[in-house]
């Protein structure tokens, strides 16, 4: 991440003096090694996009995304957007209406589709946003187009206002970690042919580069402004610096990515062989 103007810093500090401690909770980089909350923000604040990779089930994750995101908020001096996994594109408006106060909270509720957990683990993020004057961006593929990809494959989400306009075949690493995940689920009795897994692959693919274009879009639109994006995403779209990171860094390689990967601590403790690649921090929490 590169470094900013020093003026930041103190501000950066600053904000955090006030943090509460996140119990139970472990902080760390990339190689295992500790990482206070208060250095993990001021180095956060330099990148351009930086990734909250979540389990959506955890709470201590969720708890620690809305303390990062509203220190990160101070840090840059409320020079700062919200992208959100959690909505679809189709969405934006209700949501606009609503940061806007036009939209009373039942009736952006009610036309956005939100999480079941929206509640518990959303809802304070947005209520931040709406106060702060923070814009935020709904930034996934609407959820029936696909679910068409998924039956389909790519081709038929193409030409969709509520897809990605541009959508690139991207394998590799992000493929194969995928099928394991598919195998993983086959070995508890849900079997399913290759090319079906395949066809799932590519709508988690047409997801990432839904995600990726309103990011990137979002900063074409306010350039030369520069703010800091902080994505909300379950963690399997940005581990490794792969799917949306990846296509992020396709479409605007001159941006600063980093990425969070958090996690409950039953999903397992740090173990170099599979983390010291995942991200430039991990979090492993309680629950």
């Amino acid at each position: 991440m590169r470094s900013l103007l020093l003026p930041i810093l103190p501000l950066v500090l600053g904000a955090c003096a006030t943090l509460p401690s996140s119990r139970g909770t472990e902080l760390l980089r990339s190689d295992g090694s500790a990482v206070t909350l208060e250095a993990m923000v001021a180095e956060l604040a330099e990148a351009d996009v930086v990734f909250l990779g979540e389990e959506h089930d955890s709470d201590g994750v969720h708890a620690l995304q809305q303390e990062v995101f509203e220190a990160l908020h101070a840090a840059r001096g409320g020079a700062v957007v919200l992208s959100m996994e959690m909505f679809e594109r189709d969405a934006q408006g209700p949501l606009n209406l609503y940061l806007e106060g036009a939209l009373t909270e039942e009736e952006f509720l009610a036309r956005s589709r939100p999480w079941p957990n929206y509640p518990e683990h959303y809802r304070a993020a947005i209520e931040f946003a709406k106060a702060e004057g923070i814009p935020v961006l709904a930034g996934n593929a609407q959820r029936a187009l696909a679910s068409l990809v998924s039956k389909e494959g790519t081709a038929a989400g193409q030409g969709d206002p509520w897809g990605p306009r541009q959508v690139i075949p991207m394998g590799g690493r992000y493929e194969e970690l995928f099928m394991e995940v598919m195998s993983q689920m086959a070995g508890h009795g849900q079997a399913m042919p290759t090319a079906r897994m395949r066809r799932f692959f590519e709508a988690q693919c047409f997801k990432d580069e839904a995600m990726a274009e309103a990011i990137t879009d979002h900063l074409s639109a306010v350039a030369p402004e520069r703010p800091l994006v902080v994505h909300w995403c379950g963690r399997f779209h940005s581990d490794f610096g792969l799917g949306t990171v990846e296509r992020v860094a396709r479409r605007r390689p001159d941006l600063d990515l980093a990425v969070i990967s958090g996690r409950k601590r039953e999903n397992g403790d740090y173990d170099a062989a599979g983390d010291s690649d995942r991200g430039d921090f991990l979090w492993i929490t309680a629950r």
